[in-house]
């Protein structure tokens, strides 16, 4: 599973929240910002993490962050899956 990222802004700063499957043991929740600030919590119940994920979200909205949308660069694939085709360093 692909991390789900979620960025919020204001004039304060921006605040990034990271959610990734920690293993064996749940879903693990990261947020960094504004700031310097960061913070990681492990959830094992994947519905305790939607909850806390919407009252953090009605905290940030309520304290003036907006959703900002999140470009994810990755889905155009990987770009070293293809060759370049001729080998530009071989000499001629």
């Amino acid at each position: 599973m692909e991390p789900v990222i979620r960025m919020f802004t204001s004039g304060a700063g921006t605040v990034r929240w990271v959610t990734t499957i920690a293993g064996t043991e749940g879903l693990a929740f990261s947020v960094s910002g504004p700031d310097n600030w960061r913070n990681c919590s492990l959830f094992t119940d994947p519905m305790a993490l939607v909850r806390f994920q919407a009252e953090y979200e009605r905290f940030l909205r309520a304290s003036g962050y907006t959703v900002s949308p999140v470009e994810d660069r990755r889905s155009r694939g990987e770009r070293r899956a293809h060759g370049r085709g001729d080998d530009r360093r071989r000499s001629s």
